[in-house]
């Protein structure tokens, strides 16, 4: 009988090893699978106005021991009227704004250089979160267009 509940017990830490096992790899590949997806995907450019600016502020309140969580947010007009916000940089610190954040100003046109990795607005339905899915790389003044209005 002892002998028995010894084989059961090697068998149920086998099992157990091997399901943390394969969660592990698949979350690895996971990951992986969405950095290869944001890097695969093109550069887009575009002549653009700045259009609005924010600070996203999240945290967690019933954990005051973490700290606000700031992201920057730029929105833009792209040429066919549509309005597309997207993440400048983001910070745990409030006090270190980031430089290019400060830079843009509203009713700056120029060429904004992004990715998008997906359609947000149909992802997500909360207007507080729709840059998710999309990455400032640059945003170059055109005094050209503009520049500054």
């Amino acid at each position: 009988m002892i002998k028995d509940e010894k084989i059961a017990t090697r068998i149920f830490i086998i099992l157990f090893v091997a399901s943390i096992g394969t969660i592990l790899v698949w979350a690895a590949a996971t990951i992986k699978d969405e950095i290869t997806n944001v890097n695969n995907r093109p550069e887009q450019s575009e002549q653009v106005e700045v259009v609005g600016k924010r600070i996203h502020i999240t945290g967690h309140e019933r954990a005051p021991k973490y700290r606000d969580y700031y992201v920057f947010i730029v929105a833009f007009e792209f040429p066919d009227g549509s309005v597309k916000e997207l993440q400048v940089e983001d910070d745990l610190k409030k006090e270190s704004y980031s430089s290019l954040y400060e830079s843009i100003d509203e009713g700056d046109t120029g060429v904004l250089t992004y990715k998008e990795i997906e359609n947000v607005e149909k992802k997500y339905q909360n207007e507080d979160i729709r840059y998710y899915g999309r990455l400032l790389i640059s945003f170059e003044k055109d005094p050209k267009y503009g520049g500054s209005n």
